[in-house]
C-alpha cells in the first residue's frame, strides 16, 4: 500500500513539473511576441531587413526624410519621438548598428549625479557594446539654447563623452559620423 502512495505522490510532482514547465514556455512565447510588436512599433511597421526604407538607408541615400517610413500614431495620444527625433533615430540606428542608440537620455545619468545640479534632456546618447555612453547628439533648438548646448558641452567634455548639435534636416554622411565616434 505505501509504494501505491508512493506512486501517485511521485506522478503528481511530474504533473507539476510539466505544468510550470509549459507555463513557462507560454510566458517566454509571449513575451518575445511582444517584443516583436515593440520592435515593428519602433520601426514603423517595417522589419529592419525589407522594404524599401530600410534598405535605401542602408545604401546611404542621403535623403533621409523620404527613407523613413511614417511615425505611427496608436489610437489618439502621440508617439514617444516626434518626426524629426524619430528620423534621426532611425537613421542613427541604421548608420551605427554597432552601437546603441537611446533617445531622451538625462545628463546627469550620463555626467553622473554630483556633477550637475539640475538634470538636463539629452536627445540621443549613443552607447559602445558595454553600453558606456561614448557620444551625445541633440538636435538644435532655438537660439536661446545656445548656453544650454554650451554648458551641456562643457559638462560632457569633463567625462570624456563626445558632444554634437546637428540641425535635423542636413545630417553628416555616414563618413563623417562614423570618424566623428571613432577618433
Amino acid at each position: 500500500m505505501a509504494w501505491l502512495f508512493l506512486a501517485l505522490v511521485l506522478a503528481l510532482f511530474v504533473g507539476v513539473a510539466i505544468y510550470v514547465r509549459e507555463r513557462r514556455a507560454d510566458q517566454r512565447e509571449a513575451e518575445q511576441a511582444r517584443e516583436a510588436a515593440f520592435l515593428l512599433d519602433v520601426t514603423g511597421g517595417v522589419a529592419a531587413d525589407a522594404g524599401p526604407p530600410s534598405a535605401r538607408l542602408a545604401a546611404g541615400d542621403d535623403n533621409v526624410a523620404e527613407a523613413v517610413a511614417p511615425v505611427p500614431v496608436a489610437g489618439a495620444g502621440r508617439g514617444y519621438l516626434d518626426r524629426s527625433h524619430a528620423v534621426v533615430y532611425r537613421w542613427l540606428r541604421t548608420q551605427l548598428p554597432d552601437y546603441e542608440v537611446f533617445p531622451r537620455a538625462s545628463l546627469r545619468r550620463v555626467a553622473g549625479r554630483g556633477r550637475v545640479g539640475k538634470d538636463l534632456m539629452l536627445d540621443f546618447a549613443l552607447c559602445n557594446a558595454a553600453l558606456e555612453v561614448v557620444a551625445v547628439v541633440d538636435l538644435n533648438g532655438d537660439a536661446a539654447g545656445a548656453s544650454v548646448a554650451a554648458f551641456k558641452r562643457d559638462v560632457l567634455d569633463e567625462v570624456g563623452v563626445k558632444y554634437a548639435l546637428w540641425d535635423p534636416r542636413h545630417l553628416p554622411d555616414r563618413q563623417a559620423l562614423i570618424d566623428w565616434i571613432s577618433a
